[in-house]
């Protein structure tokens, strides 16, 4: 059994295809991938000097989001790797080789990590996919399929610097999985393919609602607004902030001017402690939530209720 954490654990397998030691002759020598790795990062010397207790490389316990469940896998954390480098203690030498290694596990640099030449740019073309040069990927996978929030930082990077050159670049693919496409944790996508928005559903209960008000005599004297309850977990959407609905409300209160909406939100959004990677996908979620009320309150101005809003309580403290 494996300890849990928080942090990122890159794993032996990755980090071995990410350095380029897993080669033919050793790929079921496990031992002799791991001594390997910890030569290049200089992890050897790190086991004897400062962590003889704990070792770097061993069993963890981690929630891979990818395929949403808990995996136990041999590897060494993030904060473990981050140490080794800004390690005072280390030699300037093996600082050096350290980095090496890792710049060119995610880029295409110089062997020494420095600023890629022609010569370089030479020696990587035609290698550009996991599969012909598995070295630039490997290590990226074992971050997204711990944190995806990274890798929809990473997309965003991508896309600004598009759009940031000069030049322009007009149009771009970017590779994506199957496996990926089709797991609406990973793509959050909710439109579903209806091809209807976000709100289809909500916009078809809000045109019954018209069609029974005109068939109710004094419907506008018993309703005084529209309620919003449901499940909000992956769903911190408010359908209030689509245009029909703003014109309906907006129409209901010529008739009653006290007509509003109340909004049940922040109440089953499970909270995650700020040192916790769930924490960003807690505050990615109220965020959305306080935007949906901010626009709210721009278009209606009075008349909006949150119901409970126990997560902002948890944000905002007393």
């Amino acid at each position: 059994m494996g300890d849990f954490t928080y942090d990122v654990v890159l794993t032996l397998n990755d980090l071995g295809k990410g350095l380029g030691v897993t080669t033919s002759p050793i790929n079921n020598f496990e031992d002799l991938i791991q001594s390997k790795v910890e030569e290049k990062l200089g992890l050897h010397i790190y086991q004897e000097s400062i962590e003889q207790r704990l070792r770097p490389f061993r069993q963890w316990i981690v929630f891979n989001a990818r395929k949403q469940k808990f995996e136990i896998v041999k590897g060494i954390t993030v904060e473990i790797l981050r140490k080794r480098i800004a390690d005072s203690e280390i030699s300037p030498i093996q600082r050096q080789i350290t980095e090496g290694h890792i710049k060119n596990a995610f880029s295409m640099r110089n062997p020494d990590g420095t600023e890629p030449r022609l010569i370089d740019f030479d020696r990587f073309h035609g290698s550009f996919t996991p599969e012909f040069y598995p070295c630039r990927f490997a290590l990226k996978d074992s971050l997204y399929a711990q944190r995806l929030d990274i890798l929809a930082a990473l997309l965003l990077y991508v896309l600004r610097r598009y759009q940031s050159c000069s030049p322009s670049v007009q149009y771009c693919e970017l590779s994506v999985g199957v496996g990926d496409l089709s797991s609406p944790w990973v793509v959050d996508n909710p439109e579903q393919n209806n091809g209807k928005g976000l709100f289809a559903e909500h916009l078809e209960q809000l045109e019954k609602l018209r069609k029974a008000a005109k068939t109710i005599p004094l419907f506008y004297d018993w309703v005084v607004g529209l309620d919003l309850f449901g499940d909000e977990m992956g769903y911190p959407y408010c359908p209030f902030v689509a245009q029909p609905f703003i014109k309906y409300i907006q129409e209901c209160r010529e008739v009653n001017s006290k007509f509003g909406v109340r909004i049940h939100c922040g109440e089953n959004v499970p909270f995650a402690d700020a040192d916790a990677g769930a924490y960003r996908h807690f505050i990615a979620h109220m965020y959305i939530v306080f935007r949906c009320l901010r626009f709210l309150y721009r278009k209606l101005e009075y008349g909006i209720r949150i119901g409970h809003g126990i997560a902002f309580a948890r944000i905002l403290g007393d």
